[in-house]
């Protein structure tokens, strides 16, 4: 496990330098301040824009920075071989967000923002920054909040700010949604297809079975363990090889296709390999030109595994406020500023829980808040969650949107009473 302990540090280090724009010593208090992590020599290269880490002088890793596409450990590629990689980088917004009203640009309605009714969302926005127990902190560094479009709640944690890309570990899935729904209405993917990779099309093979849906719906019954305390395949997977979604693809069937839910970063990094070979020379360029950049995600990014592909499991990088554009596109079911992003209804399914899901808290490469959440929460509500309890909560009965961010890693972010009263607030 040093080899993996080292590279955690490496990669992490490097992306939240180079991407999130923090200071060295800001990581090491909160992503490098457990044990082993801890331990790790972390030696920035400002010049050659590189990060590398060692544990007791062994196990050295390095993560290289590329402009535009983020941070990529370098593993089983040498670094002159991923620095070498052609690739179309997506290019700046031809409008400055800063001159243009939200939701595209960064402009917010200050007379909505200062309503009366909305003082006591901030007030409820700001109790999420509170410490209960110094020694087991929850480190929320961002929470916005949305009501019937309007930002009418922002406060960010010292040192963090609304243009400042965050990491969304695996809210980064919920992308994959959006981006193999943009390809159902463009008629280049079907929910029913299969065979959808090279060493599965043989009918002969097992895997032929599993459909694009089942994939979406993490039943796709291929062996898989996510735990991240010991060597499983997702630790494998993360740190250790160049070509993931290859990797997370050669695993065999361990139940029927569409009979078992199992949740599984391997299985987004296929929708990802899905993706590249439905979009071809363009793939680097679709999630900015499709989605991202239609909708005002100015500051978002999915990070490169070392074979130059997206590791949507995990590396998804954007700013607050992106987060919850993403939110309000689905807010909106699929439609920007006129436009139908998504195919009609598509929303409407991506929110549906599969019936495999136990106690039906997984829908389409989103959460769903399951059939025994507290009476309270409203039924509809379904999310994108990433590691550390980061989400993006979508309730379309409340016209709501919330997001949070933070490195909560002793104990869990106390949702259901901020949904609860955030809710109260809004009744007034």
């Amino acid at each position: 496990m040093l080899p993996v302990f080292t590279a955690g540090a490496a990669k992490i280090t490097c992306s939240c330098y180079f991407v999130g724009k923090r200071t060295l010593s800001s990581i090491q208090s909160d992503e490098l301040s457990h044990f082993p992590l801890n331990m790790n020599k972390i030696q920035i290269d400002k010049e050659s824009e590189s990060v590398t880490a060692s544990l007791f002088g062994l196990g050295q890793r390095k993560a290289i920075y590329r402009e535009g596409v983020g941070c990529t450990l370098v593993v089983e590629k040498s670094e002159e071989e991923i620095r070498s990689q052609k690739m179309s980088i997506p290019l700046p917004l031809p409008y400055d967000p800063d001159t243009l009203q939200w939701p595209l640009g960064n402009l917010i309605d200050s007379a909505v923002f200062q309503e009366p009714k909305y003082q006591t969302i901030k007030e409820v926005a700001a109790k999420a920054f509170l410490e209960k127990n110094p020694t087991k902190p929850v480190n929320t560094r961002a929470v916005i909040i949305i009501h019937h479009g309007h930002i009418v709640a922002e406060k960010y944690a010292d040192g963090y700010t609304s243009k400042q890309p965050q990491l969304g570990w695996s809210m980064t899935k919920s992308f994959s949604n959006a981006l193999i729904g943009i390809l159902v209405k463009e008629g280049k993917l079907k929910l029913t297809n299969k065979g959808l990779l090279p060493p599965w099309k043989n009918p002969k093979d097992p895997r032929y079975e599993i459909t694009l849906e089942h994939l979406m719906n993490m039943t796709s019954g291929l062996q898989w363990d996510e735990s991240y305390f010991s060597w499983s395949p997702v630790v494998e997977m993360i740190y250790t090889k160049a070509d993931m979604s290859s990797f997370a693809a050669s695993f065999p069937l361990q139940d029927n296709p569409g009979k078992k839910w199992k949740y599984s970063s391997g299985t987004t990094n296929i929708l990802f390999e899905i993706i590249k070979n439905a979009t071809g020379t363009d793939y680097h360029l679709f999630p900015y030109k499709k989605l991202f950049h239609k909708i005002g995600m100015s500051q978002t990014m999915i990070e490169l595994d070392a074979s130059g592909k997206f590791v949507g499991s995990s590396f998804g990088w954007a700013t607050p406020r992106d987060w919850a554009r993403f939110g309000l596109l689905y807010l909106n079911e699929g439609v920007w500023e006129g436009e139908q992003i998504l195919p009609k209804e598509w929303v409407k399914y991506s929110r549906v829980p599969s019936p495999q899901a136990p106690n039906s808290v997984y829908a389409s490469q989103f959460w769903h808040i399951g059939s025994d959440a507290p009476s309270e929460i409203p039924a509809d509500l379904y999310y994108a969650h990433g590691f550390e309890d980061q989400r993006v909560i979508i309730i379309p009965s409340r016209d709501l949107v919330i997001v949070r961010l933070g490195q909560t890693h002793f104990e869990n972010f106390e949702w259901n009473d901020f949904i609860s009263s955030i809710l109260v607030a809004l009744e007034k």
